[in-house]
Protein backbone atom coordinates (compact mmCIF):
# COMPACT_ATOMS: atom_id res chain seq x y z
CA UNK A 1 0.00 0.00 0.00
CA UNK A 2 1.50 3.35 -1.04
CA UNK A 3 1.54 6.24 1.40
CA UNK A 4 -1.17 8.81 0.83
CA UNK A 5 -1.22 12.58 1.55
CA UNK A 6 -3.32 14.22 4.27
CA UNK A 7 -4.72 17.41 2.77
CA UNK A 8 -4.49 20.76 4.55
CA UNK A 9 -7.36 21.60 6.89
CA UNK A 10 -8.72 25.10 7.51
CA UNK A 11 -8.18 24.62 11.24
CA UNK A 12 -4.42 24.64 10.65
CA UNK A 13 -4.52 28.28 9.61
CA UNK A 14 -6.42 29.90 12.47
CA UNK A 15 -9.96 31.21 12.74
CA UNK A 16 -9.84 33.20 9.49
CA UNK A 17 -7.98 31.02 7.02
CA UNK A 18 -6.82 32.38 3.70
CA UNK A 19 -8.10 30.07 0.93
CA UNK A 20 -5.11 30.92 -1.29
CA UNK A 21 -2.70 29.98 1.51
CA UNK A 22 -4.45 26.64 2.02
CA UNK A 23 -4.55 25.90 -1.69
CA UNK A 24 -0.86 26.64 -2.14
CA UNK A 25 0.26 24.74 0.94
CA UNK A 26 -0.26 21.29 -0.53
CA UNK A 27 -0.34 18.19 1.66
CA UNK A 28 0.54 18.74 5.31
CA UNK A 29 1.49 15.15 5.94
CA UNK A 30 1.37 11.65 4.52
CA UNK A 31 -0.51 8.67 5.91
CA UNK A 32 1.84 5.86 6.86
CA UNK A 33 1.89 2.73 4.74
CA UNK A 34 0.90 -0.64 6.21
CA UNK A 35 4.47 -1.88 5.88
CA UNK A 36 5.91 1.00 7.87
CA UNK A 37 3.32 0.54 10.62
CA UNK A 38 3.95 -3.20 10.82
CA UNK A 39 7.69 -2.51 11.10
CA UNK A 40 7.05 -0.07 13.94
CA UNK A 41 4.88 -2.63 15.73
CA UNK A 42 7.53 -5.34 15.38
CA UNK A 43 10.12 -2.99 16.89
CA UNK A 44 7.78 -2.20 19.78
CA UNK A 45 6.99 -5.86 20.48
CA UNK A 46 10.69 -6.74 20.39
CA UNK A 47 11.39 -3.85 22.76
CA UNK A 48 8.69 -5.09 25.13
CA UNK A 49 10.14 -8.60 25.10
CA UNK A 50 13.65 -7.30 25.75
CA UNK A 51 12.30 -5.07 28.51
CA UNK A 52 10.61 -8.02 30.22
CA UNK A 53 13.87 -9.96 30.17
CA UNK A 54 15.77 -6.96 31.54
CA UNK A 55 13.27 -6.55 34.39
CA UNK A 56 13.62 -10.24 35.26
CA UNK A 57 17.41 -10.04 35.30
CA UNK A 58 17.34 -6.89 37.43
CA UNK A 59 14.95 -8.51 39.91
CA UNK A 60 17.10 -11.65 40.09
CA UNK A 61 20.24 -9.62 40.77
CA UNK A 62 18.44 -7.59 43.41
CA UNK A 63 17.21 -10.69 45.22
CA UNK A 64 20.66 -12.29 45.02
CA UNK A 65 22.19 -9.21 46.62
CA UNK A 66 19.64 -9.49 49.42
CA UNK A 67 20.87 -13.02 50.14
CA UNK A 68 17.84 -14.97 48.90
CA UNK A 69 18.45 -18.59 48.00
CA UNK A 70 18.38 -19.87 44.42
CA UNK A 71 15.10 -21.70 45.11
CA UNK A 72 13.47 -18.49 46.40
CA UNK A 73 14.70 -16.52 43.41
CA UNK A 74 13.43 -19.08 40.90
CA UNK A 75 10.05 -19.25 42.65
CA UNK A 76 9.72 -15.47 42.48
CA UNK A 77 10.78 -15.31 38.82
CA UNK A 78 8.14 -17.86 37.79
CA UNK A 79 4.89 -16.32 39.09
CA UNK A 80 2.58 -18.39 36.88
CA UNK A 81 1.18 -17.97 33.39
CA UNK A 82 -1.90 -15.98 34.39
CA UNK A 83 0.03 -13.38 36.33
CA UNK A 84 2.70 -13.12 33.64
CA UNK A 85 0.14 -12.56 30.89
CA UNK A 86 -1.74 -9.95 32.94
CA UNK A 87 1.51 -8.12 33.66
CA UNK A 88 2.52 -8.16 30.00
CA UNK A 89 -0.87 -6.83 28.86
CA UNK A 90 -1.01 -3.99 31.38
CA UNK A 91 2.65 -3.09 30.77
CA UNK A 92 2.04 -2.95 27.00
CA UNK A 93 -0.95 -0.60 27.37
CA UNK A 94 0.95 1.60 29.83
CA UNK A 95 3.99 1.80 27.55
CA UNK A 96 2.05 2.76 24.44
CA UNK A 97 -0.28 5.16 26.25
CA UNK A 98 2.56 7.07 27.91
CA UNK A 99 4.70 7.15 24.75
CA UNK A 100 1.92 8.42 22.49
CA UNK A 101 0.31 10.57 25.16
CA UNK A 102 3.56 12.44 25.81
CA UNK A 103 5.34 12.41 22.46
CA UNK A 104 2.89 11.02 19.88
CA UNK A 105 5.17 8.08 19.09
CA UNK A 106 6.34 4.76 20.47
CA UNK A 107 9.94 3.70 19.93
CA UNK A 108 8.92 1.83 16.79
CA UNK A 109 7.14 4.86 15.37
CA UNK A 110 10.05 7.10 16.31
CA UNK A 111 12.50 4.84 14.45
CA UNK A 112 10.17 4.64 11.43
CA UNK A 113 9.55 8.39 11.36
CA UNK A 114 5.86 8.22 12.28
CA UNK A 115 3.60 10.25 14.55
CA UNK A 116 0.04 9.76 15.82
CA UNK A 117 -2.22 12.75 15.19
CA UNK A 118 -5.89 13.61 15.57
CA UNK A 119 -7.72 13.09 12.32
CA UNK A 120 -8.86 16.30 10.66
CA UNK A 121 -6.64 18.96 12.17
CA UNK A 122 -3.51 16.88 12.84
CA UNK A 123 -3.12 18.17 16.39
CA UNK A 124 -1.31 16.05 18.98
CA UNK A 125 -2.68 12.64 19.90
CA UNK A 126 -3.42 13.36 23.58
CA UNK A 127 -3.78 11.01 26.55
CA UNK A 128 -7.39 9.95 25.96
CA UNK A 129 -6.81 8.96 22.35
CA UNK A 130 -3.54 7.27 23.26
CA UNK A 131 -5.29 5.13 25.87
CA UNK A 132 -8.12 4.19 23.51
CA UNK A 133 -5.90 3.16 20.61
CA UNK A 134 -3.46 1.34 22.91
CA UNK A 135 -6.25 -0.66 24.54
CA UNK A 136 -7.79 -1.47 21.15
CA UNK A 137 -4.46 -2.91 20.00
CA UNK A 138 -5.12 -5.84 22.35
CA UNK A 139 -8.06 -6.83 20.15
CA UNK A 140 -5.85 -6.77 17.06
CA UNK A 141 -3.15 -8.84 18.73
CA UNK A 142 -5.66 -11.36 20.10
CA UNK A 143 -6.77 -12.17 16.56
CA UNK A 144 -3.32 -12.06 14.91
CA UNK A 145 -3.87 -8.60 13.43
CA UNK A 146 -6.92 -9.55 11.39
CA UNK A 147 -9.21 -6.83 12.84
CA UNK A 148 -6.60 -4.19 11.98
CA UNK A 149 -6.13 -5.50 8.44
CA UNK A 150 -9.89 -5.62 7.93
CA UNK A 151 -10.36 -2.07 9.21
CA UNK A 152 -7.50 -0.71 7.09
CA UNK A 153 -8.60 -2.50 3.90
CA UNK A 154 -9.43 0.06 1.20
CA UNK A 155 -9.34 2.86 3.79
CA UNK A 156 -7.31 5.80 2.40
CA UNK A 157 -6.50 6.88 5.97
CA UNK A 158 -5.35 3.35 6.90
CA UNK A 159 -7.05 3.52 10.30
CA UNK A 160 -7.15 0.37 12.41
CA UNK A 161 -9.99 -0.04 14.93
CA UNK A 162 -8.10 1.87 17.60
CA UNK A 163 -7.64 4.81 15.23
CA UNK A 164 -11.31 4.82 14.29
CA UNK A 165 -12.43 4.78 17.93
CA UNK A 166 -9.83 7.33 19.02
CA UNK A 167 -10.20 9.59 15.98
CA UNK A 168 -6.51 9.36 15.09
CA UNK A 169 -4.31 8.78 12.06
CA UNK A 170 -0.65 7.76 11.75
CA UNK A 171 1.37 10.10 9.54
CA UNK A 172 4.95 10.65 8.39
CA UNK A 173 6.69 13.00 10.82
CA UNK A 174 8.92 14.75 8.29
CA UNK A 175 5.90 16.11 6.39
CA UNK A 176 4.35 17.85 9.40
CA UNK A 177 4.84 21.62 9.56
CA UNK A 178 7.07 22.91 12.35
CA UNK A 179 4.13 24.39 14.26
CA UNK A 180 2.59 20.92 14.51
CA UNK A 181 5.40 18.39 14.31
CA UNK A 182 6.62 19.25 17.76
CA UNK A 183 9.97 18.75 19.32
CA UNK A 184 11.95 15.59 18.61
CA UNK A 185 13.13 15.80 22.19
CA UNK A 186 9.53 15.48 23.37
CA UNK A 187 9.08 12.28 21.38
CA UNK A 188 12.37 10.86 22.67
CA UNK A 189 11.48 11.91 26.21
CA UNK A 190 8.06 10.30 25.87
CA UNK A 191 9.63 7.01 24.77
CA UNK A 192 12.14 7.11 27.64
CA UNK A 193 9.39 7.82 30.17
CA UNK A 194 7.22 5.08 28.66
CA UNK A 195 10.01 2.50 28.85
CA UNK A 196 10.62 3.38 32.50
CA UNK A 197 6.90 3.20 33.31
CA UNK A 198 6.64 -0.13 31.52
CA UNK A 199 9.53 -1.58 33.51
CA UNK A 200 8.07 -0.44 36.84
CA UNK A 201 4.57 -1.75 36.07
CA UNK A 202 5.87 -5.05 34.73
CA UNK A 203 8.14 -5.56 37.73
CA UNK A 204 5.45 -4.77 40.27
CA UNK A 205 2.75 -6.89 38.67
CA UNK A 206 4.96 -9.82 37.77
CA UNK A 207 7.30 -10.02 40.77
CA UNK A 208 5.91 -7.66 43.40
Amino acid sequence: MSERPVQAAAADYGTNPNPDEIASAGPLATYSSRGRRVTALVIDMATSAAGAVAVGVACALGMAMQGLSRVQIERTLHPGAGRSVAAAVVALVVYRTVAEGVGDATLGKLVCGLRVRQHGDLVRCGWRSALIRSSALLIDLSFFGLPALSSMHDDPKLQRLGDVWAGTVVVRAHDLPTRQSGDLGRAVGGVALALAARAVVDGLLRYG
